[in-house]
């Protein structure tokens, strides 16, 4: 089953502090994500692959085109959907692990976590539960589980940030760079995770430059390129 169906999207972004210049970072892209599987994104800087994914998110929004995400009560197209139906659709549906952790001072990475897990509807207890697991699986050492994140290393905020992005097992996950700060143990811990999600039968599109591990967890690997300016692929 399509869980993730983009048809012809396109987006520019207009430079005002360079002259008015608009670049096309996609165009016209077409693209299926089916339940289960874990699909690739492979090309150079600039061939709009994180662009990608935060139309996908909705924290861009097309230019033309759609991009229709399975929901519970049916397909959302993002491209044309509310702000409140977005915010909606990530509570339920549409998870998304970033390069970045977008910490609050003085919260601990436990709460943290919790946190994310509580806005989705989880019951407290059962959410910190999960928080710790995930904390435990990624190696993060139990003395760090109160200490706020922003004071972490960069490989100890990635690993908080998967957590989070895994804390609620949504059906569709959004996962940018995923393991680029890991060692080999942690991009272990993460590999396992993202198996584990594709097994439950979840829909994962993936930015991943690192071979090894996209061998490991992508059923498919989409080269995506930039000729004359523009967004492209080919499978």
């Amino acid at each position: 089953m399509t869980a993730v169906r983009i048809r012809e999207a396109t987006k520019s972004f207009h430079l005002h502090l360079q002259g008015g210049v608009t670049f096309t970072a996609l165009s016209q892209l077409s693209l299926d994500v089916e339940r289960g599987s874990c699909v690739a994104l492979h090309g150079p800087s600039g061939a709009g692959k994180s662009t990608l994914l935060k139309m996908i998110y909705g924290s861009y929004r097309c230019d033309s085109g759609s991009i229709l995400v399975e929901d519970v009560g049916g397909a959302i197209d993002v491209a044309c959907a509310t702000p409140r139906e977005i915010m909606a659709l990530r509570r339920r549906t549409l998870g998304y692990v970033s390069q970045f952790l977008r910490a609050i001072p003085r919260i601990g990475a436990r709460d943290l976590i919790t946190e994310e897990a509580r806005v989705a509807g989880v019951e407290d207890e059962i959410a910190r539960r999960r928080a710790e697991t995930l904390l435990e699986r990624l190696n993060v050492p139990a003395r760090l589980w109160d200490v706020a994140p922003a004071t972490f290393s960069g490989g100890e905020q990635q690993r908080v940030n998967i957590a989070r992005g895994f804390v609620v097992e949504r059906p569709v996950l959004l996962l940018d760079e995923p393991t680029a700060s890991l060692d080999a143990a942690n991009r272990a811990a993460v590999e396992d995770l993202v198996m584990e999600r594709r097994r439950a039968g979840a829909a994962m599109l993936a930015i991943m430059h690192d071979v090894e591990t996209r061998d490991r967890v992508a059923d498919r690997i989409v080269e995506m390129r930039a000729p004359n300016g523009g967004g492209g692929l080919h499978v």
